[in-house]
Formats: C-alpha cells, sequence, structure tokens
C-alpha cells in the first residue's frame, strides 16, 4: 500500500512538472521572461535610451502603457550576433560589416511581425507589423550604424506586466527586447 502512495506522489509529481513546463517560457524558448536593461548610445552630448542591447535588437526606451497605441523605434543590428566586435581584428571587421551591410541590404524593405508574449500567463499574440527601412544619417553614427536598420511601428501591448516583443522576418526570429508595461 505504501508503494501505491509513493507511486501516486511521484505521477502527481510528474504531472504538476509537465504541465508547468507546458505553460512556461521556458518551454518556449529556454528562458524567463525579465525586463531588458537599458542600454544608452551617447553622441555629441546627446543621449539615446535603448531596452535591450545595442548591437543586436533594442527599442527606443519610452513608456510602455497598457491598452494604447504608441509608436516605437525598433534598431536591428545585422550580421553575425555572437562574434565578440571588440575582439575582430581590422582586416575581420571590414569582412564583418561588408557581410552585415549584405544581409541588411536584402532585409530593407521587408515587413516585420511583432509577436508579444507575457510573462505571467505567457500569452502570445501578434500586435503589429512594419517595414525595414535604413538608418536616418544622424542614427549612422551609432555604434556599428552601417549594419544597422530600423523599424517604425504602432502598436498596442495588451495589459500591464512584463512583455517579450520578438520580431520575425517570414517567420524567422530576428530578436526580441523585453519591457514592463504599466
Amino acid at each position: 500500500m505504501r508503494y501505491i502512495g509513493v507511486i501516486l506522489f511521484l505521477f502527481m509529481l510528474v504531472g504538476c512538472s509537465e504541465q508547468q513546463n507546458l505553460g512556461t517560457i521556458r518551454a518556449y524558448n529556454g528562458e524567463v521572461i525579465r525586463e531588458d536593461p537599458t542600454d544608452t548610445i551617447v553622441m555629441a552630448d546627446k543621449e539615446y535610451p535603448m531596452r535591450g542591447e545595442v548591437g543586436d535588437f533594442t527599442v527606443f526606451d519610452a513608456d510602455f502603457i497598457a491598452g494604447k497605441a504608441q509608436t516605437y523605434t525598433f534598431y536591428i543590428w545585422f550580421g553575425n550576433k555572437n562574434v565578440d566586435k571588440q575582439l575582430l581584428h581590422q582586416d575581420e571587421i571590414v569582412e564583418w560589416n561588408q557581410s552585415a551591410n549584405e544581409e541588411k541590404q536584402n532585409a530593407l524593405g521587408k515587413q516585420i511581425k511583432f509577436t508579444t508574449i507575457e510573462s505571467e500567463t505567457f500569452e502570445k499574440q501578434n500586435i503589429a507589423t512594419g517595414i525595414i527601412e535604413p538608418l536616418s544619417e544622424e542614427e549612422e553614427r551609432f555604434p556599428l550604424g552601417t549594419t544597422a536598420a530600423k523599424v517604425v511601428t504602432t502598436m498596442t501591448i495588451p495589459s500591464n506586466g512584463v512583455w517579450k516583443l520578438e520580431g520575425s522576418i517570414d517567420g524567422q526570429s530576428i530578436g526580441d527586447v523585453t519591457v514592463k508595461v504599466n
């Protein structure tokens, strides 16, 4: 009888952990959703606060207000995102920039789809689209600006909480950033 109790307990434990894994972000992409830190680009006494990592995928930091349509500017850096740009030698950085610039040129004019994933419920929904466009002359002076592009889009984030905003082109993820929505 005692073994039956142990077996039932183990069955319940396994059953609960499977349900929990199916309902968590770990089942989605192996990580927990947390608000990304702010990264700031400083140029000529002007600051550009970004949410996310400069050199990868960011959104111009703003007040994110639930249920309100707002316009956001996302920045996408192309090229091998796993390369430590600080450690590249001069000839390697030139080759890397050429490759990243080609990738950017191929992406310009394409539609990007934005999906949100809420950190508590893991609710996922498509909320906006936008077109990838070149940076302004001023923005091209950002770090690695020649390998970057932007998307300006209007979206409404459904409710308060921490939300992951994921961008994809033709179903392929190109990056994500996580923000706190008030």
